[in-house]
């Protein structure tokens, strides 16, 4: 099909969404294709339902839509129309493939990415997937065969899957964070005190359980520690956790969008499990208690925290064994050793890629010059 262009502009589509956990690998690599080829046509594929809608126009790039639904877990009734929305969605997949000619498909898994990519290995166009956890998606199991490259960002993910010649252990591509920031000039950013911080975050959309249970457990740190703490809470839950937690060493915030000032502020981070929070934990070198998700597809959060556990670079604590003392012990335990600290941040670091999404694009347009070599 790429043959057929009729000019010479590379075209590039970025597939991935549902959620900022696929949306946002594909993000940085868009900034690093567009530095790196910056007359290249770059289009974003998603749904009007995830979070890509919002995310992806923000932040000046084109989104084009198919129309697909993963599997409800919970409410069957709702599958009996994703075999009819599937196949719809490859032939809008076939008919985008056909009128913009991409040169190469990067797919960031989610369910919008499995029938562009699928229908791009069948026109013979280049793919690639990044998957971001060590249990790998639905998405990349299935079509890992088919596609070109498979980039992981855990080694533990490789014994997934069963072709292993196209596979490369490559990291979370992340976006360029301002790494110069000093702890002190974060923590006034902030209107913190220079004293030892504590970062909480549930994710985009915030936790309602570590929300309550840090609530219910503040009042002993409080009390018996310095530790302040920067609380990123969620907008649902925002008003109910700033009335209860006012405290001078309390910062309550809906959504942080400034996470370069949030990680250089911290000293600890608690919060749960997802690909690219780890990813960036792992970049700052930031120890941290891990509280996986355990409802998030295949339980790939408590693998993903797993991981790190074995590492050396986090303490994981499932949910159902989570409670307020606990959680507070395990806060109070680590802020009091420095050294176990110190060496959970060093482990994080071996974790860390941060030429990830540089190494990425790299790959890819190694592989559109083979093609295009004829090898």
């Amino acid at each position: 099909m790429t043959d057929k262009k009729k000019n010479t502009q590379e075209t590039y589509f970025l597939v991935g969404g549902g959620t900022g956990g696929h949306a946002l690998p594909a993000l940085a690599l868009a900034e690093v294709l567009k530095r790196i080829r910056p007359q290249a046509e770059i289009f974003f594929i998603g749904t009007r339902r995830g979070i890509e809608a919002d995310i992806i126009p923000r932040n000046g790039f084109p989104l084009l839509f198919i129309t697909v639904r993963g599997i409800a877990r919970r409410r069957a009734l709702k599958n009996l129309f994703v075999p009819v929305l599937l196949g719809w969605s490859l032939l809008q997949s076939m008919f985008l493939l056909f009128k913009y000619r991409p040169d190469a498909v990067i797919g960031t898994g989610g369910y919008v990415s499995g029938p562009m990519l699928y229908m791009a290995t069948v026109f013979r166009i280049p793919t690639v997937i990044q998957e971001q956890n060590s249990y790998p998606g639905v998405t990349t199991r299935l079509l890992a065969k088919r596609v070109d490259l498979v980039h992981l960002a855990f080694p533990d993910a490789r014994s997934f899957l069963k072709r292993q010649d196209n596979v490369r252990i490559s990291g979370n591509p992340v976006r360029k964070f301002n790494m110069q920031v000093s702890r002190n000039s974060a923590r006034s950013f902030w209107k913190l005190k220079n004293k030892p911080t504590l970062l909480v975050m549930g994710g985009s959309q915030g936790s309602v359980f570590l929300n309550f249970t840090m609530l219910a457990c503040l009042p002993d740190i409080l009390k018996n520690t310095e530790i302040q703490i920067l609380w990123s809470s969620g907008q649902t839950d925002f008003e109910h956790v700033r009335q209860n937690s006012v405290d001078d060493r309390v910062v309550v915030l809906p959504f942080i969008n400034d996470m370069n000032k949030a990680f250089a502020a911290c000293d600890i981070v608690l919060c749960r499990a997802g690909a690219v929070t780890l990813a960036e934990i792992c970049l700052w070198e930031k120890p941290s208690v891990l509280v996986p998700y355990p409802y998030a597809a295949a339980d790939h959060q408590l693998k993903n925290a797993l991981s790190m556990q074995k590492a050396g670079a986090a303490r994981v604590i499932q949910e159902k064994d989570l409670n307020p003392e606990k959680l507070a012990a395990t806060v109070k335990d680590l802020f009091s050793d420095s050294k176990l600290c110190q060496n959970m941040g060093k482990s994080a670091a071996k974790l860390a890629f941060p030429n990830a999404a540089d190494n990425i694009i790299q790959s890819v347009l190694t592989l559109l010059n083979i093609n295009r070599d004829g090898r």
